[in-house]
């Protein structure tokens, strides 16, 4: 118990995360362009990966913006997983800094993303109704996050145990519902055999 206690000290003296993403299957790495690969995920997250026509119907060429940049998504300790997410659980440890948080914004990529999104909208004549154009927004500023080279993103304000990753991550360890752990490299081995 007094180790476990040092090591928990140890990971917030360095400022590390403990965090976990869910799969129907063990993965060697979990790669964010395989996002929405779930067909059980219905959210947001679907939502904002769709993108919108700027020019009118059957004008060429066609205008798509689609601004939501690929991305993983994890929970921390505290995180109560959404049924159908899958039976196995992929930990890692990352740096809490390496993750822009939306909810506060500090580099002001929405309110930049707002305008750009309504200034398309006006140069190309296409209305775009309130939704629409938020959703546009949220995913060109997640876009500018992944620019200026965050590992991903938090929402400390209104989802402060959900994260994203706009890169690959080799998970240190997995699990099952089960509750048996054990070393990636270890697992599948067992797995394979």
């Amino acid at each position: 118990m007094a180790k476990r206690g040092l090591d928990t000290v140890g990971k917030i003296a360095r400022g590390l995360l403990d965090l976990f993403h869910y799969s129907d299957e063990p993965l060697e790495v979990i790669d964010p362009a395989k996002q929405l690969t779930n067909p059980n995920i219905r959210g947001q997250e679907r939502e904002l990966t769709y993108g919108s026509y700027l020019t009118p119907y059957g004008q060429e060429p066609k205008v798509v913006l689609q601004e939501y940049p690929n991305q993983s998504y994890f929970g921390n300790e505290t995180y109560n997983p959404e049924t159908g997410l899958g039976d196995f659980v992929h930990h890692t440890q990352q740096p809490s800094d390496v993750f822009y948080d939306l909810s506060e914004d500090i580099d002001k990529f929405f309110p930049i993303a707002l305008e750009e999104i309504k200034d398309l909208s006006s140069k190309y004549g296409k209305e775009l109704d309130p939704q629409t154009i938020m959703n546009l927004a949220r995913s060109r500023a997640m876009k500018y996050a992944k620019e200026f080279g965050f590992l991903g993103l938090s929402n400390r304000k209104f989802r402060p145990n959900v994260y994203t990753s706009f890169e690959k991550i080799i998970p240190k360890d997995v699990s099952k519902a089960d509750g048996s752990v054990g070393g990636l490299i270890e697992y599948l081995k067992k797995a394979g055999e």
